[in-house]
């Protein structure tokens, strides 16, 4: 009875030890993910940017050339 025992306790060990370890791997996919995306935004920002900077010497040009 007590290596049923010894066995038990171990395996309730070995399960709160693997819940353990995926709630720290779920919070640190859930900090990447936030950084990710953070980068997306800043990424979208900027092409829009760049995009209205690129109309601008679009129109600018276009001025040039009918001067």
């Amino acid at each position: 009875m007590k290596i049923f025992t010894k066995t038990l306790i171990l395996i309730l060990l070995m399960v709160f030890i693997s819940c353990t370890d995926k709630k720290k791997e779920e919070a640190e996919s859930r900090e990447v993910l936030e950084k990710v995306e953070a980068v997306e935004s800043e990424l979208d920002e900027l092409s829009e940017e760049i995009e209205a900077k690129s109309d601008e010497l679009e129109k600018s040009l276009e001025d040039l050339d009918d001067i």
